[in-house]
């Protein structure tokens, strides 16, 4: 599935907790700069707030989908697609994760501290679908107009994936001594041909290789500094 960037000011649904900076003194705000310059790209980033309830406004055509395909197809099917035993009954939504891109040029330019800036939002929005209170799959919706069009559903190793991920942030901030409030965003580089679920907190950015990536870049299931990783996408392309 190709993903066509938008140009827009950068958005996020997701942010945990609250986010603040306290200068106790003036020698030391040097060494908190980094740190402001990634609060205020977080700020631009905000700047169209109606975007959560443009992604909300989907939910419903979501939820059909899946609750459609889950009606119709043979349970071998069903399986292959992550959705299991689900039903009309059991299945739900989680929260959708906007996807995001970034260039190939951005991606080379790419600096700590300046990170939150080089996103650029796309025409996809992923649903993750849990069947029996359990993730399993996911629905991709793209816009049509002012409107939400079902373009797939499935994904059932990158919805575990997900799953795993999401469980795996507070663990991996603790072990960096990081307790800021963060950004959680799907990152898909189809120029690469990966998808990554991208951890933005202060002026760094963490990753976690969904399975395309995992397998392309021969990476386990972890979080690593965007910036390790960098050199690895550097050089890919599948144009």
């Amino acid at each position: 599935m190709q993903v066509r960037p938008r140009s827009i000011n950068n958005a996020s649904l997701d942010r945990k907790g609250s986010s603040g900076l306290a200068f106790r003194q003036m020698a030391g705000f040097r060494c908190f700069l980094p740190g402001l310059v990634f609060v205020l790209l977080v700020l631009l980033a905000l700047a169209r707030p109606g975007l959560a309830q443009e992604v909300e406004s989907g939910r419903h055509k979501a939820q059909a989908a899946a609750v459609r395909l889950a009606e119709v197809l043979t349970p071998w099917e069903k399986s292959h697609l992550g959705l299991g035993v689900g039903n009309a009954k059991n299945i739900t939504l989680g929260r959708p994760l906007p996807a995001y891109t970034i260039s190939r040029t951005d991606l080379v330019q790419a600096r700590d501290g300046m990170l939150g800036g080089i996103f650029k939002e796309t025409e996809l929005v992923f649903w993750p679908v849990r069947v029996a209170g359990h993730q399993r799959a996911g629905v991709w919706l793209k816009r049509a107009g002012q409107d939400w069009q079902a373009v797939g559903v499935g994904e059932k190793e990158m919805a575990k994936s997900m799953a795993l991920a999401q469980e795996a942030i507070l663990p991996a901030l603790r072990d960096r001594e990081i307790r800021d409030s963060y950004l959680l965003r799907l990152l898909v580089l189809d120029w690469a041909g990966c998808r990554f679920l991208s951890v933005l907190v202060r002026d760094r950015m963490l990753v976690w290789p969904l399975p395309s990536a995992a397998t392309m870049l021969n990476l386990k299931a972890d979080f690593y500094p965007f910036l390790e990783i960098k050199p690895m996408l550097s050089g890919r392309s599948l144009d």
